[in-house]
């Protein structure tokens, strides 16, 4: 039998912070050997099954290790940190703002256009994320939150390794370096004129398609989410329409395509994350840089 001791006690402060254990798992009056059940245990609920050998990477410790990430990092005092929970605490997903750190792309749209330097931690109990922290480039003339698919710097790790605060504290300040680089980059952005067509084509061939592959269409009858294409080809043509047919129009509608996603979806924050990756792998294709 398991030891059902309480993995973390309970904090009302941290609501990502419940209390969980391991405990058999029953099948009938029969044990299952090769199997165990993590349980939220102030809701008694099954947040997870896993074999034996799995190791549960605990919330708390995720959090902790980004807050003495950026305190090491010296990159600024001027941060807040966000956590939020969903299904049940299967899951979690943090961000780091970094309220300082803005750099402006062109005073000339108009928009009020700057990008801010953020970091996110992913976690899980259901093992449907691995430990995940990526440094980002959000842009901010969107309430919405309008994030870019530029992750400047990623990193995945499985439940059975140790959280690093020198490695996180060393993604932070290299995602911080190619943040500030990639600035050039964008403001290119605005000075590339794309056609209507080009952007078509690329959303059509690269971002929209119900296959996995994002790679140049071959096959004619290749099948593309049609809702989708029109939402995107429509939120296109208002981003042209304020400024002007560029690469930047367009990566605003890709980045607001990823960001605003339907309220009556079943699990938005999924979605967004799948969307950004859509778009992030769309953005590494030929296509792009020829568009």
């Amino acid at each position: 039998m398991l030891d059902t001791t309480a993995i973390t006690s309970i904090d009302v402060t941290k609501p990502w912070n419940f209390p969980v254990e391991w405990r058999d798992m029953m099948v009938g009056d029969q044990v299952y050997p090769d199997k165990k059940a993590l349980v939220r245990t102030d809701t008694n609920k099954i947040i997870g099954a896993h074999g034996q050998g799995y190791k549960v990477l605990l919330n708390d410790d995720v959090v902790n290790s980004m807050e003495e990430a950026i305190k090491s990092s010296n990159l600024s005092n001027d941060y807040d940190i966000f956590v939020d929970v969903f299904e049940d605490g299967r899951r979690m997903q943090g961000k780091v703002i970094f309220n300082d750190m803005l750099v402006e792309i062109d005073d000339s749209t108009q928009k009020d256009d700057h990008i801010r330097f953020e970091a996110q931690f992913y976690n899980s109990y259901d093992g449907s994320w691995a430990y995940q922290q990526s440094a980002v480039a959000q842009r901010l003339w969107c309430l919405n939150g309008c994030t870019t698919p530029d992750s400047v710097a990623k990193t995945w790790m499985k439940h059975t390794a140790q959280i690093s605060v020198e490695g996180n504290t060393k993604k932070l300040e290299k995602g911080f370096e190619i943040f500030g680089n990639n600035k050039d980059v964008w403001s290119d952005y605005t000075q590339q004129k794309v056609s209507l067509k080009n952007a078509e084509r690329f959303i059509r061939n690269h971002v929209v398609q119900q296959y996995k592959t994002h790679s140049v269409i071959k096959d004619k009858d290749a099948k593309v989410n049609e809702r989708q294409f029109e939402a995107l080809m429509k939120q296109t043509h208002e981003e042209f329409s304020q400024l002007g047919a560029t690469k930047w129009a367009l990566y605003n509608a890709l980045t607001h395509w990823a960001s605003h996603v339907p309220d009556a979806s079943k699990a938005p924050e999924k979605l967004r994350l799948h969307r950004d990756r859509q778009i992030a792998k769309a953005m590494t294709t030929k296509a792009w840089a020829t568009v």
